[in-house]
């Protein structure tokens, strides 16, 4: 694990090697040819951007609000705390004004669709399974300043 996240800063273009990889990136074309998957934010329209699904192995988020700080978040967590289960990012490029951000598809259930329907027991074991990632993430040592987009410090 990294030690220092003060240092922690990315540069757009970002493409993560090929080798890494599951498959070749998607293009653009193919993320706005795409059919959106339906999300809390779908009743906003285009407004906030775009997610969609491309050949099974990647998601993409696209549009003028997407923001660089979630792809910088996810290498972030990545570079200094790998074991938090998160998404990879693949790619991170602006085209025509719009951020693209390339990710690892990560199936699963929305926890808010099943929470009702399991035991005490499940329950708990997710629950300590997300308080064990929190203190992970806690664990990352501060910078002394609080962060604004691309890594760079603000004022407190």
């Amino acid at each position: 694990m990294a030690t220092n996240p003060t240092l922690f800063t990315i540069d757009l273009p970002y493409f993560r090697d090929p080798q890494e990889l599951p498959r070749p990136l998607p293009t653009s074309g193919e993320s706005r040819a795409a059919e959106i998957i339906p999300t809390k934010r779908e009743n906003y329209g285009s407004y906030f951007g775009r997610v969609s699904i491309i050949r099974e192995y990647f998601i993409i988020k696209h549009g003028r609000y997407i923001k660089e700080n979630e792809g910088t978040a996810l290498l972030f967590l990545e570079n200094y705390c790998p074991s938090v289960p998160a998404p990879r990012l693949y790619a991170m490029y602006r085209e025509n004004g719009i951020l693209y951000l390339v990710m690892q598809l990560l199936r699963g259930q929305n926890l808010r669709d099943i929470w009702d329907r399991l035991l005490d027991t499940e329950k708990s074991s997710i629950c300590n399974q997300l308080r064990k990632t929190f203190t992970k993430v806690r664990s990352i040592p501060s910078p002394g300043f609080f962060w604004q987009r691309h890594g760079r410090a603000c004022s407190a």
